[in-house]
């Protein structure tokens, strides 16, 4: 976990089947709010999560995360951006990003907020064999 100029880091470990929490919390948000998450090796257009128009636009959401993703609080109080990804499969490792719209004059920017890099493993069940008799 830390901070740099690139916003909030944070590594998280989760087993598949899981749920997982996104973390993402800007409290320098409007009524016009536009968010996004990403993971960084989707193609261009193609999203975990995108909050547009007051609403969410599941139009640019990635098949893999359809109906698996939802705002881990649906109000957004106090900035809370976070989503919850349910259901954890391995393909789901990776590094995801929560980008904010930010408007300034006339500049439109996507700010990075947060970075989470996920790694979600299998756990396997190992049966414990007694040693052989001689």
């Amino acid at each position: 976990t830390g901070t740099d100029q690139r916003g909030w880091c944070l590594k998280i470990r989760a087993e598949s089947g899981e749920n997982v929490t996104l973390t993402c919390r800007d409290t320098n948000i409007n009524q016009d709010l536009a968010f996004e998450w990403n993971r960084t090796d989707l193609q261009e257009g193609e999203y975990v999560f995108v909050y547009r128009n007051r609403g969410v636009n599941s139009d640019d959401q990635h098949e893999s995360f359809k109906n698996r993703v939802i705002l881990k609080d649906p109000q957004m109080k106090d900035g809370d951006l976070s989503v919850v990804l349910k259901n954890l499969k391995t393909k789901d490792s990776g590094t995801y990003q929560c980008r904010v719209l930010r408007e300034n004059d006339h500049l439109r920017d996507m700010s990075l907020i947060s970075t989470i890099h996920l790694l979600v493993f299998k756990l396997k069940l190992w049966r414990f064999q007694p040693p052989a008799q001689s």
